[in-house]
């Protein structure tokens, strides 16, 4: 009697796998699909998974699909018709009605301290501090609610967390630090990054000083730096400090060099100004 061979073990184990990516494709896919305008990128990538399946599959296990990605590319035409214009205003909706301004239009957007930058076709944005001053964040999902709540969540973390009136004696300390180093007296104005140097390793938690491993270490951008200068500013103006904080304007010849000055806001609506240099004064506010 002939021997009926054994069912090919390989076909089988594809035969499962694709089944699993299929199952996974189609729940990506229902939560997608629900609000096409900001997930654009990420159906058009599952599009192309699905195609990659239909060139393998076509003859024998998946003829049905052919017709669901021709409604699928359809669907994603009419949607990429006028995506850009929806978009923005989908986020302008969302941002007013959490009690938040927004301005400007895409590819750009701004909210306070804050810039938004968004490629909506690509999923993708970026979010700065200032009008593209300090990159904060590179954020893989464009949908205006998470836009929105890492802006929120990096506003919440800006600067050192410090009250202006416990951060000031620290930034004295650091400018002063600066200045004995360059042999300057006091008064003088100094190199703001070099200050922001400092003040990395005056402002660390008592557990890196103790132990400075990598784990223990809290960063101190230069987002954070130009945040606590802001607020110095401000209370500057009530006249809580008995030294004055002063800030020198940067040269157009240094604003060639990004790394060597600092954007600082001088409201909470986005204006500012680059700086080059600092100094602490006596006298209080000028």
């Amino acid at each position: 009697m002939h021997e009926f061979p054994a069912f090919p073990t390989k076909l089988l184990n594809e035969l499962q796998a694709t089944n699993t990516r299929l199952q996974q494709l189609r729940s990506d896919y229902e939560k997608l699909r629900a609000k096409p305008l900001f997930h654009f990128a990420q159906l058009q990538a599952l599009a192309d998974q699905l195609r990659e399946l239909q060139g393998k599959y076509t003859e024998s296990l998946l003829p049905q699909l052919n017709p669901f990605l021709e409604s699928v590319a359809q669907a994603l035409e009419t949607v990429g018709k006028n995506l850009r214009a929806n978009y923005g205003a989908a986020l302008h909706e969302v941002f007013a009605q959490n009690g938040r301004s927004l301005s400007g239009h895409y590819p750009l957007f701004f909210s306070g301290f804050f810039s938004l930058e968004v490629e909506v076709e690509r999923g993708r944005a970026i979010l700065w501090f200032g009008h593209k001053q300090e990159k904060l964040a590179s954020c893989d999902q464009v949908a205006p609610d998470y836009l929105l709540r890492k802006l929120q969540d990096e506003e919440q973390s800006l600067g050192s967390q410090l009250p202006p009136e416990k951060f000031f004696p620290k930034l004295v300390q650091a400018y002063d630090r600066v200045r004995r180093i360059l042999g300057k007296e006091d008064g003088v104005p100094v190199p703001i990054i070099s200050v922001l140097l400092e003040l990395n390793f005056l402002l660390q938690n008592p557990r890196f000083l103790k132990d400075p491993q990598s784990h223990h270490f809290r960063p101190y951008r230069r987002a954070d730096f130009a945040y606590d200068l802001y607020q110095v500013s401000r209370h500057e103006r009530q006249e809580l400090f008995p030294k004055r904080l002063r800030l020198v304007v940067a040269r157009r010849e240094q604003t060639k060099h990004p790394d060597k000055i600092l954007w600082v806001p001088e409201d909470a609506t986005g204006k500012g100004s680059v700086y080059a240099q600092l100094s602490i004064e006596e006298g209080g506010v000028a």
